[in-house]
């Protein structure tokens, strides 16, 4: 492995444990792990939509905490694939891990395509998911060419190898 693709596993793997840690941070702290979110789509902070809203904020706050398992799990996922087969250059890896840049854009699209509350700014993730997805497809494109040279070997079609006698 080359020093450029040591570089873009590096990034590829703190991007997943970034993840991760984000992940479990919703699942314990629910809609108060990131207030910017709640403010953006509901125009008041947490507590006061608790306060308000004593049903609905719970609904929220399990869709938050779900949402956390979510990602924590995508990072696990994410770091399996790159820990063996896209460290040993399996070419469906890489592919693979483009879903992340992909994923990393689509998010801030959803956020931009629902709306934040009228007079409040656009949440953190509508930012930071662009940055991810920059980097990781930098990440990825910096090791293209260690996938490109390696062919994938077709799958076997033979049901066994042992014949009747």
């Amino acid at each position: 492995m080359t020093a450029r693709s040591r570089v873009a596993l590096g990034l590829l793997l703190a991007i997943a444990v970034v993840l991760v840690l984000f992940g479990v941070g919703d699942i314990a702290s629910g809609p108060d792990a990131d207030p910017a979110i709640t403010v953006a789509v509901a125009g008041r902070p947490p507590g006061e939509v608790r306060a308000a809203e004593p049903t609905g904020y719970r609904l929220y706050d399990f869709a938050i905490r779900a949402s956390g398992l979510n990602l924590a799990v995508i990072g696990v996922l994410m770091v399996s694939i790159l820990a063996v087969p896209y460290r040993s250059g399996v070419r469906w890896a890489w592919a693979t891990m483009w879903v992340l840049p992909a994923w990393a854009v689509a998010v801030p699209v959803l956020i931009v395509g629902f709306g934040p509350a009228p007079g409040t700014a656009l949440p953190p993730p509508a930012i930071s998911g662009p940055i991810l997805a920059g980097v990781a497809a930098l990440a990825l494109l910096l090791d293209r060419r260690r996938f490109a040279t390696r062919p994938t070997p077709a799958p076997s079609l033979e049901l066994g190898s042992a014949t009747a006698a």
